[in-house]
């Protein structure tokens, strides 16, 4: 049925097989009955006979569709303005953008009624989308949503969701987390939607946590560079992306690998402020504290360091040992050096009950001993050496090849002396053991006079003044008087010691000694002039 630009009054009702269609204008005063289609001026108005409602559409797709169907030629197929300039207004424009533009502030609202009340939308309410479906940002399968990004904060977003803090300090993202969770968190997943490869977050009971749930390892970065990486099994890697598998931690740099210590007890570091390290290991007995490994101790003009113990926050250690190795592959190592609770400290050697100091030979070599250097020379040493026949105690090389006698001191004074050549003296020279190659003498004298001189020599009996020689105290001794003994024999007195003796309130300076091997000639002598004598006798 077509008619052209109708005027009723009241009802009209239409029954019909086919379609209704007006061309022109109707006025309609009452109710309008169409069973089948309603087309109004060729489809600026089509009810379809199914009950879809089409405006400037007469083959509507939905309950209601406003428009053509979309092309790129299309204007707008949806427009809602109530102020000039369409500045409220809700559309569907052709560039596939759909858009609600407000004149003020967008808001979307849970809880008021509008249709009474005074209640309105105030510009400095917050936008609220409540909803018990989720609300999905997300590009799908169709051609229309291929790209795009959500920009918050920012009119250039960079990435999917991208989010700037409106003023500086102000937080750029904030994320709450659910009652029984306490702390927020971020799950990234893979593209299937199920498969959780990473976490940021926690709770009250666990912490912070960042859960890579992947076999790979994860890095940080700085500069475009990996500084830091945690493998999947854990090993932890600074300055390398490869941490080795046998340590916890493995950093990689040539430089000041490791620089520790703070003020005492603290995390600061003052300046010109004690700054102290702690090392530690964990104790067998897991109450207890851990077991002091190092300490080291920073402060004005000193720079200390300890070794396995030293501070009362930890306890100390019962043993050190050094070992070491023949070879680069060698696990383990061989025991070189000892040092025990009650202060023993072995070389090569196990701990014995006796010396403060043990020392061993080492297998390849033939003896055990231990050479002390001349500050500045390789080769000046003083050697203490036991063979399996005999202890050894001598000085080797000299500086440019030469020898160094050895001198035995006490309080800083030589006391006796045996020189390179085999000579020994006390406290030098060859008062105790010498030459007497003729090869090695000039200015050779026969002694004269040796009855007088020795029966001009006074011997004596006598005790040291006490505590001189504390071991001899009132024994009785023999010997001679270094006075008397110079102005008879003065090639048989010499200085002894030092240039004073102290014993008690008595200081003796520069004290006289006897050689009494310079006496041995002199008494030949003696002997010799008296069998000449006695001879001269016989033979009147």
């Amino acid at each position: 049925m077509v008619i052209y630009s109708p005027s009723i009054t009241g009802s009209l009702s239409i029954s019909s097989s086919g379609a209704f269609n007006n061309v022109g204008s109707a006025n309609f005063t009452g109710s309008v009955f169409v069973t089948g289609s309603l087309n109004v001026n060729s489809g600026s108005l089509f009810v379809s006979s199914s009950g879809n409602v089409g405006i400037g559409n007469s083959s509507p797709l939905s309950l209601l569709q406003i428009g053509s169907t979309f092309s790129a030629t299309t204007q707008s197929t949806l427009l809602l303005t109530t102020q000039a300039s369409n500045y409220d207004s809700m559309g569907v424009v052709n560039t596939n953008e759909m858009f609600i533009q407000p004149y003020t502030y967008f808001h979307i609202l849970k809880g008021y009624a509008y249709t009474s009340g005074s209640r309105k939308m105030n510009p400095l309410d917050d936008v609220m989308v409540a909803t018990q479906k989720d609300i999905i940002f997300s590009p799908v399968s169709s051609s229309l949503f291929t790209t795009g990004s959500v920009g918050i904060g920012t009119t250039s977003p960079f990435a999917i969701l991208t989010s700037t803090a409106p003023t500086a300090g102000a937080i750029g993202l904030g994320i709450i987390g659910r009652p029984s969770d306490d702390y927020g968190l971020i799950t990234f997943r893979k593209n299937d939607g199920t498969t959780t490869v990473l976490e940021i977050g926690g709770s009250t009971s666990s912490g912070f946590i960042f859960n890579n749930y992947t076999t790979a390892s994860t890095s940080f970065a700085t500069n475009a560079v990996v500084r830091m990486t945690i493998s999947a099994s854990g090993q932890i890697g600074i300055g390398t992306s490869t941490p080795l598998s046998t340590t916890a931690l493995d950093v990689a740099f040539g430089g000041v690998t490791l620089s520790l210590g703070a003020d005492n007890n603290a995390y600061t570091r003052t300046n010109n402020t004690e700054k102290v390290t702690r090392i530690a290991s964990a104790n067998y007995v897991n109450a207890n504290l851990p077991m002091t490994m190092m300490l080291a101790d920073s402060y004005s003009g000193n720079h200390d360091l300890k070794i396995g113990g030293g501070t009362s926050a930890l306890y100390a250690s019962t043993a050190i040992y050094f070992l070491t190795a023949a070879d680069t592959t060698t696990l383990t190592g061989t025991e070189r050096m000892k040092i025990i609770s009650n202060g023993q400290i072995t070389i090569n050697q196990a701990p014995t009950t006796y010396g403060t100091l043990s020392v061993r030979g080492y297998s390849d070599f033939t003896y055990s001993g231990i050479n002390v250097y001349a500050t500045g020379s390789s080769n000046n040493f003083l050697s203490l050496a036991l063979f399996s026949t005999k202890a050894v105690i001598g000085a080797d090389y000299g500086a440019g090849g030469g020898y160094v006698p050895v001198v035995i001191q006490t309080s800083n004074t030589d006391r006796l002396t045996v020189a390179v050549n085999g000579s020994i003296g006390a406290p030098s020279g060859t008062n105790i053991y010498n030459a007497s190659d003729v090869r090695l003498k000039q200015n050779v004298t026969t002694i004269t006079n040796g009855l007088s001189k020795i029966n001009a020599l006074n011997p004596v009996k006598f005790n040291w003044i006490h505590n001189f020689e504390p071991i001899e105290n009132d024994k009785d001794m023999f010997g001679f008087i270094a006075q008397e003994v110079q102005s008879i024999i003065p090639e048989a007195v010499e200085n002894f010691g030092g240039n004073s003796i102290t014993v008690g309130d008595t200081v003796v300076d520069n004290p006289l000694r006897v050689n009494e091997k310079f006496i041995i000639p002199v008494l030949v002598k003696a002997i010799q002039e008296l069998t000449a004598r006695v001879q001269e006798l016989e033979n009147k």
